[in-house]
């Protein structure tokens, strides 16, 4: 499962600093039928099937939240230094997922 809410996570992010909102409804319902089908395929219960259907939408959103939050805090600071250079953006991405991956354990944790 842990590996399901990573994946689904960044692909949430990708699409936040790419689209508006209006791309989790077609994501979230791939996501949806991917994750049941895999569950289908496994031969896993309703029971078994559920929660990931719900972390896998949650991480998504989540994702979705971080990435454009990210990408609203690049276009900031674009504006406010004057920077057109990508050595900023990725010095900002790397720390934003460097401080995703302290604390996703705490979160999953609890």
């Amino acid at each position: 499962m842990l590996t399901l809410t990573i994946v689904t996570m960044l692909g949430g992010a990708l699409l936040g600093l790419r689209y508006k909102v209006f791309i989790l409804l077609p994501a979230s319902t791939s996501v949806l039928v991917c994750v049941i089908g895999i569950g289908v395929a496994r031969g896993a219960g309703i029971w078994r099937i559920a929660p990931d259907v719900i972390v896998a939408t949650t991480a998504l959103q989540l994702g979705y939240v971080g990435g454009s939050a990210f990408a609203a805090v690049r276009e900031r600071r674009k504006l406010h230094r004057g920077e057109h250079t990508t050595q900023a953006d990725v010095a900002l991405f790397a720390s934003f997922f460097a401080l995703l991956g302290e604390q996703l354990p705490t979160l999953l944790a609890t």
